[in-house]
C-alpha cells in the first residue's frame, strides 16, 4: 500500500477462492493428515535461514526445486534444516510459475503417493504457528492458510490441495491451483449462500516477508507483463484465467507507470483499458467477486489522482460499493474523495457509514489500518470541518465521531493524533454542548412535578407554562460552563500560537548571537596567531603590567600613611589627602609610561 496525496493506493495481489469462508467444523475423530512442502527457489539462501526451520515443524515431506541458474547456497540450506525429513531437491528449468510449479507437484505425488496434501510456498513464507492436522480432510479439494504481509494486510490463499492425480498450477504467474472436478465432491462445508464448498480454512498463518528473488531482480515488471500477454493468448477460451489475466495487467501497468515517475501515459492507459475490461465482466461462478471489487476500486484511483477526472472516480467507487457493500474500503474512498474537494456533507455521508462497518471475512488483502486508524482520521476531520460551517449533528453523530477521535488516538500514531488534537477538542466541545441544549430542553418541555389537587382547565394550562426552576437554572449552568470551556479552550489556542511566535523570535536572536560569538571567535583566534609570533613582546609586556600594580599599590599605602598621621588636625587631612593623590597621581602616570615604553 501506498499513501499518496491524501489517499492510499492499495497494493495488488489476489487469492483465488469465493467469496466469504466454507462454515466447516472439522471432525475430531479424523485421522491427521500428512503434508508436502513444495517450494520453488533461486538464490534465497537468506529468506530459507529464517522459513524452513519452521516449515521443518510442520511438514512430513518437501519437494523444493531449485532454479538451475541457481549461484548462492540455498541447496545447502535446505539440507542443513530438511535433511532429517523424506524429501528431495529437484532441479527446475524456469518456465514461469505454473509450469515450474506443476512439474514440483507431479514429483511429489510420484515421490510421496502416501501424503495427503501438498502445499505451495514461497522462500519467503514463514509459519507463525502450528495448526491440528486433522483439519487436511481427505473429502475436500483444496484448503485456505491466510497470509499476514509486512505492510499489515491480510490474504488468505488456497494453496493446500489433496495429493492427486491431475493437480495443476496454472498460468506463469500470479499462479491459480486447480484440483481435477469431483476431488471436493464429499467435503462437509457449505459457502455463504448455503451451497456446498470444496474447500476448507485451516488454522494455519505464515508471515511474507519483502525481498524475493523477483523482487530483487531488476525489470521485474515488464518480465512479468510479457508472461501475463502470452497467458492471455493461451486463456481466450477461460474467462475465469483470462479475467485473472486482464487484472493482473491492468496492475503491472500501474506499476510501470508509478516507475516511470508518472511519465509513461501510455502505461496508465494500458491499465485503464485492462482493469475496465476486468470489471466489465460480472459475477459468476468463473468470475470472482472480489477480484472485480478490487479492479473497480482501482479505477477509482486512477481516475481521482492520475487523470484528475473526480465525477469518473466517484462513479468507480459508487460501483464497487455496490459490488461489496459490506467493505468499508468503497466508502472511505468516496467519502475522502469528496472531503478532499470541499464536499463535506456528502463526505460526511459516506464516512459515517465507513466507521460503522466491521472487517468481514474476505480472501483479498484486507487494510488494517483502513478499520483501526483512517476511515476515523477521515470522520475527524470532515465533522471538524462542518462544525466550523455550523453544521448540526445529533448528540448520536457526534458521540461517533468522538469515539473515532479516540480510535485515532489510539491506533494513528502520535503524529497523526497530534495534528488532530484541535479537532477532536472541538468536536468534544460541540457534543457537550448538544447533550446540555437536549437536556435543557427536556427539563422545558416537562410537566410540572407536585400537584396538590386536580386543577381546573385554567390552572392545567397555568401550571403547564410553569417551569422547575432550579433544573432550568442548572442546565442554564452547564451551557455556561460550556461556553466558558469554549472561550478557554480558543484562549489557550491563541496563547499556544503566541507562544510558539516569542520561542520562534527568541531562536532567531540566539542564532543571530551564536553567528556574532562565531566571528569574534575568529577575529580572537587570527590575533591569537599574530601574537604567538612575537612570544618575547607578549612576555615583556606582562612583566611591565605585573609591575605597575605593584608601585600603584604602594603609592596608595604611602598617600593613605600620610594622611593618617595628620588626621588630628583639619589642615593635615587636607595635607595628607593631597599628598597621598598626588602620589597615587604619580604611580599611576608611571605604570602608564612603563607600560607604554614597553
Amino acid at each position: 500500500m501506498r499513501a499518496i496525496s491524501g489517499f492510499v493506493l492499495l497494493a495488488c495481489a489476489v487469492a483465488v477462492c469465493a467469496a466469504g469462508f466454507p462454515k466447516y467444523e472439522f471432525d475430531p475423530n479424523i485421522a491427521p493428515g500428512t503434508l508436502i512442502l513444495t517450494m520453488l527457489v533461486k538464490n534465497e539462501e537468506v529468506h530459507l535461514e529464517r522459513s524452513l526451520p519452521q516449515w521443518a515443524k510442520l511438514a512430513d515431506y518437501w519437494i523444493i526445486g531449485i532454479d538451475d541458474a541457481n549461484t548462492d547456497s540455498s541447496p545447502e540450506v535446505v539440507q542443513k534444516h530438511l535433511g532429517h525429513i523424506p524429501g528431495k531437491i529437484v532441479t527446475i528449468k524456469f518456465d514461469g510459475m505454473g509450469p515450474s510449479w506443476t512439474e514440483l507437484v507431479e514429483e511429489g505425488l510420484g515421490s510421496f503417493p502416501q501424503a495427503t496434501h501438498g502445499i505451495l510456498a514461497d522462500a519467503d513464507f514463514t509459519p507463525l504457528n502450528s495448526f491440528d492436522k486433522r483439519q487436511l480432510d481427505r473429502r475436500c479439494a483444496k484448503h485456505m492458510f491466510t497470509i499476514q504481509s509486512s505492510d499489515s494486510t491480510l490474504r488468505r490463499m488456497d494453496w493446500v490441495y489433496r495429493n492427486v492425480p491431475g493437480v495443476k498450477v496454472l498460468r506463469r504467474t500470479h499462479q491459480m491451483l486447480k484440483v481435477p472436478q469431483g476431488a471436493g465432491d464429499e467435503c462437509p462445508a457449505l459457502d455463504d449462500s448455503g451451497n456446498h464448498a470444496t474447500q476448507t480454512m485451516l488454522d494455519l498463518v505464515v508471515r511474507e516477508y519483502p525481498g524475493g528473488y523477483q523482487d530483487r531482480t531488476p525489470g521485474k515488471q515488464q518480465r512479468y507483463i510479457s508472461w501475463l500477454v502470452k497467458d492471455l493468448e493461451e486463456d481466450s477460451e477461460d474467462s475465469q484465467l483470462q479475467g485473472r489475466t486482464l487484472y493482473y495487467l491492468g496492475m503491472a501497468h500501474i506499476d510501470v507507470y508509478l516507475q516511470s515517475g508518472e511519465k509513461n501515459a501510455t502505461a496508465l492507459q494500458l491499465a485503464v483499458t485492462y482493469l475496465e475490461q476486468r470489471a466489465a465482466i460480472e459475477h459468476s461462478e468463473q468470475s470472482y467477486f472480489e477480484e472485480r471489487w478490487f479492479a473497480l476500486v482501482k479505477l477509482g484511483e486512477l481516475h481521482e489522482r492520475f487523470l484528475g477526472d473526480q465525477v469518473q472516480a466517484r462513479s468507480w467507487y459508487a460501483e464497487a460499493i455496490r459490488v461489496d457493500a459490506e467493505r468499508a474500503d468503497g466508502w472511505f474512498y468516496l467519502g475522502q474523495n469528496f472531503r478532499l474537494h470541499g464536499l463535506l456533507s456528502e463526505a460526511f455521508e459516506n464516512l459515517y457509514k465507513a466507521v460503522s462497518l466491521e472487517l468481514p471475512q474476505r480472501s483479498l488483502f484486507q487494510w488494517i489500518d483502513l478499520y483501526s486508524c483512517m476511515r476515523h482520521l477521515e470522520l475527524v476531520r470532515c465533522v471538524d470541518g462542518l462544525l466550523q460551517q455550523q453544521r448540526k449533528f445529533t448528540s448520536k453523530q457526534l458521540t461517533v465521531a468522538v469515539d473515532s477521535s479516540a480510535k485515532v488516538t489510539a491506533h494513528c500514531g502520535r503524529e497523526q493524533s497530534s495534528q488532530l488534537t484541535a479537532a477532536s477538542e472541538r468536536v468534544q466541545l460541540a457534543l457537550t454542548q448538544s447533550k446540555s441544549s437536549r437536556k435543557l430542553a427536556a427539563v422545558t418541555a416537562a410537566p410540572p412535578r407536585n400537584e396538590a389537587a386536580k386543577p381546573t382547565t385554567g390552572q392545567a394550562q397555568q401550571q403547564s407554562k410553569q417551569l422547575p426552576q432550579e433544573s432550568v437554572d442548572q442546565v442554564k449552568a452547564e451551557l455556561d460552563q460550556s461556553h466558558a470551556r469554549a472561550a478557554a479552550l480558543e484562549a489557550d489556542l491563541g496563547a499556544l500560537n503566541d507562544s510558539q511566535a516569542a520561542q520562534q523570535k527568541q531562536l532567531e536572536d540566539l542564532r543571530e548571537r551564536l553567528r556574532a560569538s562565531e566571528a569574534n571567535a575568529a577575529v580572537a583566534e587570527q590575533q591569537l596567531k599574530e601574537r604567538a609570533d612575537i612570544p618575547q613582546q607578549s612576555t615583556s609586556s606582562e612583566h611591565c603590567e605585573d609591575w605597575s600594580n605593584v608601585l600603584w599599590s604602594v603609592c596608595i599605602v604611602l598617600g593613605s600613611i600620610i594622611g593618617y598621621s595628620w588626621k588630628s588636625e583639619l589642615i593635615g587631612i587636607a595635607l595628607g589627602s593631597m599628598v597621598a593623590g598626588y602620589i597615587a597621581i604619580g604611580c599611576h602616570c608611571l605604570r602608564f609610561q612603563v607600560v607604554r615604553c614597553l
